[in-house]
């Protein structure tokens, strides 16, 4: 595991990686990245060639680096697979190191050649359903019915 400083740093990495890197945003503030921390330090006992796990200090990203990771960061902790072929996907389920590596790893085959690895995030649902990540569907909101006397 790596913790990220500078944009040099994250574009190196990015250009020796040989197969998925995992990065890990978080806020030293934050109560949830604390709380996080422990599957986080899990999640980093698999590591191997093909797989890297990096951690970035909110304060230590910078535009440049968010231009590279290609995403908002809008909330903490914030988990990012990106995978040989330059793309990147947002991990948006439970935060449970069985989930966290159930998606990692779906985006594994994806760069070994087993599924299309153009595909984009948002059309990417079946391949989460499939890693049993835990999307719920949303039911659409009632309609609200004022009283007769406000008709």
């Amino acid at each position: 595991m790596s913790e990220i400083r500078s944009l040099a740093q994250l574009q190196d990495i990015f250009q020796k990686s040989s197969g998925l890197v995992v990065l890990y945003i978080y806020a030293t503030w934050c109560g949830h990245c604390s709380a996080f921390k422990s599957t986080w330090n899990d999640l980093t006992q698999h590591e191997s060639k093909s797989l890297q796990f990096i951690q970035i200090d909110n304060a230590s990203l910078t535009n440049d680096m968010r231009e590279i990771i290609r995403h908002d960061i809008v909330g903490f902790p914030s988990i990012i697979v990106r995978n040989k072929e330059d793309l990147f996907f947002e991990y948006k389920g439970e935060r449970t190191a069985e989930s966290i590596l159930a998606f990692i790893n779906s985006h594994r085959s994806l760069s070994l050649g087993g599924g299309n690895p153009k595909t984009p995030m948002k059309s990417n649902v079946k391949n989460r359903k499939t890693a049993k990540v835990g999307i719920k569907k949303r039911r659409a909101p009632r309609p609200i019915r004022m009283p007769p006397k406000f008709r």
